[in-house]
């Protein structure tokens, strides 16, 4: 639980530090994409914590009313998901750095 927690508060720096960069308008400058791919390890690593504890509430302890082994799965499965969405935008800010390098030379 303990390093999940840090998972989230990794995140989270990250996610203020990328609002000062939209605030400065400097989000799609280079230096985003390390805090954004934080952002990305950070939700794997809680993805991979929650599911083992999952595994381990169900199968070795079998953990008892169906609520509990169902709201680890649930947790399992929204960490998942805003990993594969924080992956989705990497690449779009990858893509809109790329594009704006570009742009800056034509201009």
């Amino acid at each position: 639980a303990i390093a999940t927690i840090g998972c989230a508060e990794a995140i989270l720096v990250a996610t203020w530090r990328l609002a000062g960069m939209v605030a400065r308008e400097q989000i799609f400058d280079e230096r985003a994409v390390p805090l954004v791919t934080l952002m990305v390890r950070s939700a794997g690593l809680a993805t991979v914590l929650v599911g083992a504890v999952a595994v381990h509430a169900i199968v070795v302890e079998g953990l008892g009313p169906i609520t509990v082994p169902l709201t680890l799965l649930g947790g399992t499965v929204a960490a998942g998901a805003s990993t594969v969405i924080l992956v989705v935008l990497r690449g779009l800010l990858r893509a809109a750095v790329q594009h704006k390098a570009e742009l800056d030379e034509v201009v």
